[in-house]
């Protein structure tokens, strides 16, 4: 999996977080990915050393949940927390 394929992927799974947050969570990957680059990894390798993406889409959601406190993870995704 490219960088871009990465990218893409990991806003599909998230879209529900809002873009304006969502990008620095996924920054923090693809700088990870960089790095990795930057140390002689190919990108295909670099990506595919970052994880598995369900993986990082859970850590990002939990994150979020934690940072903003308004999401609850269900079995099938997220849902919004009315308040009730």
């Amino acid at each position: 999996m490219t960088k871009r394929e990465f990218y893409d992927t990991l806003r599909r799974r998230l879209y529900d977080i809002p873009d304006r947050e969502l990008g620095s969570y996924i920054d923090y990957y693809l700088e990870m990915i960089n790095d990795r680059m930057d140390e002689g990894m190919t990108e295909e390798e670099a990506v595919r050393a970052t994880g598995s993406i369900d993986e990082i889409a859970a850590a990002i959601r939990r994150q979020y949940q934690a940072d903003n406190g308004d999401y609850t993870e269900t079995v099938t995704g997220t849902v919004r927390d009315a308040g009730y």
